[in-house]
């Protein structure tokens, strides 16, 4: 299992989120980059009839005021408990993609 931590030397099998993260969105780029990092050629299979896509995705573009956008595309599984336990958050039902863990670069 890759564990992140919010203070401290990481272990290992784990990550430690930067102490310069300070914002929801900042949170949320570096966790969709470590796990592009670890996953942007890894396959996802939406449906057993159809063809594999790429687990995450991103696009990065231009938008309309010229500003650099991204935008990403991820496929998690989730446990099958999910809408059955109504005791946990969402959040805690999000399968593992692998036990990777990002470089030591994300710690900073």
């Amino acid at each position: 299992m890759t564990a992140i931590i919010k203070t401290g030397s990481p272990s290992a099998s784990q990550i430690v989120i930067p102490a310069n993260i300070v914002t929801l969105e900042q949170l949320t780029t570096w966790c969709l980059r470590a796990l592009w990092e670890l996953h942007k050629n890894s396959d996802f299979f939406p449906d057993k009839d159809l063809p594999p896509v790429r687990r995450i995705q991103k696009s990065p573009f231009l938008n309309g005021a010229g500003r650099s956008s991204v935008l990403w595309s991820l496929y998690l599984t989730n446990d099958s408990d999910l809408g059955v336990d109504t005791t946990r958050k969402e959040w805690l039902f999000a399968d593992e993609i692998t036990d990777a863990v990002p470089s030591t670069a994300f710690n900073t």
